[in-house]
């Protein structure tokens, strides 16, 4: 879910063709990435260049209803996708977009990435955590749909990027203004804890700055499942780039720190995981839509 966007501004450089300079993103067993192809159900890469249709608020269609045997709620999935790694995934009533926030336990956190829409999302996906350790909740930018409802955590260490300061003015107008959208009490709790680059939180987890999206943006990386937590850095489904707030360059940046990674699984807010592939896909798309700003 995207607002406030200030549009996206025209690359500085016209020294690169669609796609040249990066290296292909390999998958966690150190394979080659796929050539960029779909399978049926998957749209196609454009065969001319043209801006990727990501320009505009984008809004993922849901083709029915589901219900899910740990939730019991209609439009509400909670899924288990590896060992400690939860998924809740609601279909916004009215709405035909879904918003998906995460668990993982890791050896020293219940480390819960976004907040959601309010109380309601942390609190189910506390049920799965482990008491023993502590609620640590990452911010991966300030848009409302994953901000709402930190307060549910008890004594939560709260992580963001330093410019998330830059935005509070909105994130207490959209609470006021969009509280149509809240999973119960829409109370935002402010970070306790500011990042300004790349952190290595712990043995397990880095934290990556990632401009594009928002200025604010992280994602994290888990170092020993090889999972990619990247928000709405990946682009909501049927789009082909998520909305930029900056340059295209500063995006393809973004991108490109993650050739070093090995990623089996990447797992995004506005659309269903993806392999490492994912990620040529997103940096080709780029480079087709920096070409056409020229």
């Amino acid at each position: 879910m995207h607002h406030h966007r200030s549009g996206l501004s025209q690359p500085r450089h016209r020294d690169r063709d669609a796609g040249a300079g990066f290296g292909r993103f390999d998958d966690a067993g150190g394979r080659p990435g796929r050539s960029v192809s779909h399978g049926p159900g998957r749209r196609q890469r454009p065969s001319t260049p043209r801006a990727p249709e990501s320009l505009s608020p984008c809004r993922i269609h849901c083709r029915r209803e589901s219900r899910d045997l740990l939730s019991g709620q209609e439009n509400l999935v909670i899924t288990k996708i590896a060992d400690g790694i939860y998924a809740r995934k609601i279909i916004v009533a009215g709405e035909p977009w879904p918003l998906t926030t995460y668990l993982w336990i890791t050896k020293n956190h219940n480390l819960y990435l976004d907040a959601g829409l309010g109380e309601n999302a942390l609190l189910e996906l506390s049920e799965y955590a482990d008491p023993s350790k502590k609620n640590t909740l990452v911010y991966s930018h300030y848009h409302f749909d994953h901000v709402w409802g930190g307060h549910a955590l008890k004594d939560p260490e709260i992580l963001a990027h330093r410019r998330f300061l830059d935005h509070q003015v909105h994130l207490e107008k959209d609470r006021l203004n969009l509280i149509r959208f809240a999973e119960g009490k829409n109370e935002i709790a402010l970070p306790t804890r500011y990042i300004d680059d790349d952190l290595d939180f712990d043995d397990e987890l880095r934290i990556l700055y990632a401009p594009g999206h928002t200025d604010d943006g992280l994602m994290v990386y888990h170092k020993t499942l090889h999972i990619l937590f990247m928000g709405d850095v990946a682009a909501d489904e049927g789009r082909d780039l998520p909305e930029l707030a900056g340059s295209v360059d500063s995006y393809l940046a973004t991108l490109k720190k993650l050739e070093g990674l090995r990623i089996k699984q990447i797992l995004c807010s506005h659309r269903d995981p993806e392999d490492a592939n994912y990620l040529n896909i997103l940096v080709e798309n780029a480079y087709i839509l920096r070409k056409n700003c020229q």
